[in-house]
C-alpha cells in the first residue's frame, strides 16, 4: 500500500486484504515510522523491539522505567539496538496558578472522565515553569 504499487493484497492466517489503495502515498521511504502504543511486557513490547520505530509507554514513572527495562532486554533478544528505538510517555499536566488549584482540577477531571482518581500527576507552579 505504501510503495509505487496501484494496490495490495495480503493473504495471511487471519487476514486477507484485497486490491488495498493508499492515495496519496506517503512521503517517507520506504514507510512512515511505525509507533506502537501499549505496556503488555510479554507480547506488546515484543512487537516495539522487532518492528517499532517509536513506542508509547504510560503508568508512574517506576512503571514506565522497568517496561524500558523489558524493552531493552527484547531489544537483545531479538537483535535490535534499543536506541534506535524513540520512547516517549503518555502522560497528562495541568497548569494552574498554583499547586492547590491544579489539584482541585485534576480532581474534577477525574470526577468528569474517568470517575475515579487520575494517578500519576505531577503538579507545577506556573511561576516555576520559567
Amino acid at each position: 500500500m505504501w510503495t509505487e504499487e496501484p494496490v495490495a493484497n495480503f493473504n495471511g492466517r487471519y487476514y486477507q486484504i484485497k486490491n488495498a489503495y493508499c492515495n496519496p502515498k506517503p512521503i517517507q521511504k520506504p514507510s512512515p515510522p511505525i509507533m506502537v502504543g501499549g505496556s503488555g511486557e510479554r507480547q506488546t513490547l515484543k512487537i516495539v523491539a522487532k518492528y517499532a520505530d517509536a513506542c508509547n509507554l504510560f503508568g508512574s514513572v517506576e512503571t514506565v522505567k522497568r517496561k524500558l527495562g523489558v524493552l531493552k532486554e527484547h531489544c537483545k533478544s531479538v537483535g535490535r539496538d534499543y536506541d534506535s528505538i524513540l520512547k516517549t510517555k503518555l502522560g497528562l499536566v495541568l497548569i494552574d496558578k498554583d499547586k492547590e488549584m491544579a489539584k482541585k482540577r485534576s480532581n474534577r477531571l477525574a470526577r468528569i472522565y474517568l470517575k475515579n482518581k487520575l494517578q500519576n500527576l505531577q503538579y507545577m507552579e506556573h511561576e516555576k515553569m520559567y
